[in-house]
């Protein structure tokens, strides 16, 4: 059975001009690796110091999430507030920009969900409590591009 994600995409789409293209990469140079759109994700629920960031993210290592959090803030994405002098602690929170990713982040997380294993099953058994009558089954056909 094909998975979703080789699913044909609904409708044309147009390959990106010069213009398209060089403000992905500027949007990729800020964003484009895991663990800083997680970082970012992370922060859209308010401001976290260090340590709470690695809480909330397990399997990233401190020196990488220190390395991101300079590497985003010199990206204008978050801003780092210090809370204590001795030691040098702080507080990190998004900026405008950073805060206009919620919707990238929306929309990731919506694409994985239907990338996820199982997924596809869940969605079409979802669908199907809710749109069969007494005479209408749906198949796995009905529901292919959910």
């Amino acid at each position: 059975m094909p998975s979703p994600a080789d699913d044909p995409i609904p409708g044309e789409r147009r390959a990106l001009d010069d213009g398209d293209r060089h403000a992905l990469e500027v949007a990729l140079e800020r964003v484009g690796d895991r663990w800083s759109m997680l970082i970012v994700a992370a922060l859209l629920g308010g401001p976290a110091r260090f340590g709470e960031l690695l809480d909330q993210l397990p399997g990233l290592s401190p020196n990488i999430l220190s390395a991101r959090l300079k590497h985003l803030e010199a990206a204008g994405m978050l801003v780092a507030r210090p809370y204590s002098e001795r030691p040098a602690r702080f507080s990190y929170g998004l900026t405008s920009a950073g805060s206009g990713l919620a919707e990238v982040v929306d929309a990731l997380v919506d694409w994985g969900r239907r990338l996820e294993p199982g997924a596809h099953a869940a969605a079409a058994g979802h669908l199907a409590e809710h749109l069969e009558g007494p005479d209408r089954h749906l198949g796995e056909d009905d529901v292919r591009f959910l």
